[in-house]
């Protein structure tokens, strides 16, 4: 069960099921840097807007997740069966780190890339991040990170976010034609702080 306000409309219960689990999904923003959502739980509740933040939870009321997102074809901003939520278990961390500090900060390997056919294209890389202290160079192409291909830059956001701060990833990239490899450890960056 979905509870929320969706549409304004307080102490609004909907049902479902959970459709799938451990989804990636990609949340455009209006104005806004889109999120990405990892691990996230798939319910066919329905989850409209005013739905996000509030509980998923199970038929013996234990909390699940934390309902975020809903997806609807074009043009049509109802509740389509695709609804979103953070599972607990990824959810409780953040909530004490946003308690304790005011913001989340997340892992990077601190570059900045470009996606192309062969692979991802480095555009730039922070002077002072992990992947310059692991050797990696503006112009290199991206090839896989610990054997996943990567493609898009989504691929490497769904890496990052997916790893702990301190964990060390293999990464596979080619320069000048050369393949080689670098081991590059995840790092915190924080979002700015509330006002």
């Amino acid at each position: 069960m979905a509870l929320g306000s969706p549409l304004g409309l307080t102490s609004t219960v909907t049902s479902g099921i959970v459709s799938a689990a451990d989804r990636y999904v990609k949340v455009p923003g209006e104005g806004t840097p889109a999120a990405h959502l990892i691990g996230a739980i798939q319910t066919d509740a329905a989850i409209n807007p005013g739905n996000s933040g509030g509980a998923l939870v199970d038929c013996d009321a234990r909390l699940i997740g934390i309902n975020t997102a809903g997806a609807s074809p074009s043009g049509d901003p109802g509740s389509s069966g695709l609804g979103f939520a953070i599972p607990t278990a990824l959810m409780q961390p953040i909530a004490a780190e946003l308690a304790q500090d005011g913001a989340v900060a997340h892992p990077t390997l601190g570059r900045q890339v470009q996606g192309i056919p062969a692979g991802l294209f480095v555009q730039a890389v922070r002077p002072d991040g992990p992947a310059a202290r692991a050797g990696l160079r503006a112009g290199d192409l991206l090839i896989d990170i610990d054997g996943e291909p990567v493609r898009t830059p989504e691929d490497l956001v769904k890496a990052e976010l997916a790893a702990q701060v301190g964990q060390k990833m293999r990464i596979t990239y080619e320069r000048s034609g050369a393949r080689s490899t670098a081991e590059v450890t995840a790092e915190r960056i924080a979002a700015a702080p509330r006002r």
